[in-house]
């Protein structure tokens, strides 16, 4: 008898002993996943550290009755000259996208604190005194010839900016938005930069299909880490289909059947929708448009923006340029390259004798009399 309870004391013992064991081994397993896996946590906290709390997609600012309109507008008791682009109704409410012809920068006016001139401008010739803005003069710059089939509008500025435009192009795609060029400007520029000043070339079928990056980058504006600027970059961006290359004449807009002003007109609602004002700028699916085509953005207000270094077709980065990336992830070499380019620039940038400009104030200077 007292043999077997000194085994069945042994068997406790060894039992204890087997139940501290398992319990240091799942310790150990815990403790080696957590260090395998914190890296990992670390960098995704790195990546959404300016990610603010979601952002609501106005799901109920239905966008109604949108029309062109071309209209000067007085506010009162405001000396401002705006000059109504497009109107519209939100659950009953009527609204205007205006342009303030002086500065370029868009807003939406409601109605009831307005009043329409008399005067309606439909075609693509504006009075000459309205000439003397900064906006009527970049639109008559761009809706007059040589109407080049690829790259017509603004390409560049003078090479006495030390700096350059960036702007990022969001065509249609499957992939997530690419967000690594947006952390990488953000760290390389001082924060005595911010808001870093970008334009963003939004399509309407990428915006309706990445809400939540549309979220991500909204955040980024509402934080001030960047001032984005909302390019119209049509809303299918139709595809090229050509045989060869070199031929322009097909494909994108020129697709046949395409109606440019609903292009045009779809991508802005989708971007009041979204919560975001569209600018007065477009910029043409690859870059082509025909005379037609380029009379017709005129007309509705629109300034083409082209571009003089496109980054993954070899183009250099200069004085002055407006630098184009695809931020769709469907263009990883000009991604890298825009990278290279900042990083060689970092001392300049450091010193405040490198800067990304406002496409508004570059468009000023070179217009303003």
């Amino acid at each position: 008898m007292e043999q077997l309870s000194t085994s069945h004391m042994e068997l406790t013992v060894f039992q204890n002993w087997c139940n501290r064991f398992r319990k240091l081994f799942y310790q150990l397993i815990a403790i080696t996943a957590l260090l395998h896996v914190f890296p990992f946590v670390c960098m995704l906290h790195a990546q959404q550290l300016f990610v603010a709390p979601r952002i609501t997609i106005y799901p109920t600012n239905k966008v109604t009755d949108y029309a062109v309109v071309m209209k000067p507008l007085v506010i009162a008791n405001n000396s401002r000259r705006l000059f109504a682009l497009r109107k519209f109704t939100i659950v009953d409410k009527r609204f205007y996208l205006a342009v303030d012809i002086e500065t370029l920068r868009t807003e939406i006016v409601p109605f009831n604190s307005t009043f329409e001139n008399n005067k309606e401008y439909t075609n693509t010739i504006m009075p000459a005194e309205k000439h003397v803005s900064p906006y009527f003069a970049a639109l008559e710059f761009c809706n007059r010839p040589p109407y080049r089939l690829h790259n017509h509008g603004i390409r560049g500025f003078s090479k006495n900016c030390k700096g350059a435009v960036l702007t990022m192009d969001l065509c249609p795609s499957p992939y997530l938005l690419d967000r690594s060029p947006f952390h990488f400007v953000s760290s390389i520029f001082p924060k005595k930069e911010y808001p870093i000043p970008i334009a963003i070339a939004v399509s309407g079928k990428w915006l309706a299909n990445h809400l939540d990056d549309i979220h991500w980058l909204i955040s980024l504006q509402k934080n001030k880490i960047f001032d984005i600027t909302w390019i119209n970059h049509s809303f299918t961006h139709p595809r090229e289909y050509r045989e060869n290359p070199k031929i322009l004449s097909k494909g994108f807009l020129l697709t046949k059947g395409i109606d440019v002003e609903a292009e045009i007109n779809k991508t802005e609602i989708a971007m009041i929708e979204a919560g975001i004002t569209p600018s007065v700028f477009v910029r043409f699916p690859g870059l082509v448009a025909d005379e037609k085509i380029i009379k017709k953005v005129c007309e509705l207000g629109l300034i083409p923006i082209g571009s003089n270094a496109w980054l993954a077709k070899g183009e250099k980065v200069r004085n002055g340029s407006i630098i184009l990336i695809h931020a769709n992830g469907r263009e990883k070499k000009g991604v890298q390259i825009l990278h290279t380019v900042l990083s060689k620039k970092k001392q300049l940038i450091s010193q405040g004798k490198w800067s990304l400009f406002d496409i508004h104030d570059c468009i000023l200077k070179e217009f303003s009399q």
